[in-house]
């Protein structure tokens, strides 16, 4: 004896994934915004030191890498980031290589 199932559940099973993928969707559409905005303060930022920074996000974090030749502009980067509307923290992984 064979079940049916509804198509309601099918209906129900596509909408859910649906609303999962949009809200992930939304969440890398709001990390790719933050790492623009954190890269352009940085990038417009005076310093040429600081170009030698890498900029990724994750959960609204930043991540900071490379290599700058002071403490001062690790310390720089790291301000500019966290002033970065939607930004929750700031993972500053930067090494001073003078």
């Amino acid at each position: 004896m064979s079940r049916m199932v509804p198509q309601s559940f099918f209906m129900v099973l596509l909408l859910t994934g649906g609303l999962v993928s949009c809200g992930s969707l939304n969440r890398q559409s709001e990390d790719d915004v933050i790492a623009q905005a954190v890269k352009r303060a940085i990038y417009d930022h005076e310093a040429a030191n600081l170009l030698q920074i890498e900029i990724s996000t994750n959960d609204r974090t930043v991540y900071l890498t490379g290599e700058v030749e002071t403490f001062a502009h690790k310390e720089e980067a790291e301000r500019l980031a966290k002033r970065v509307d939607g930004v929750r923290a700031v993972v500053n992984k930067i090494q001073v290589e003078p």
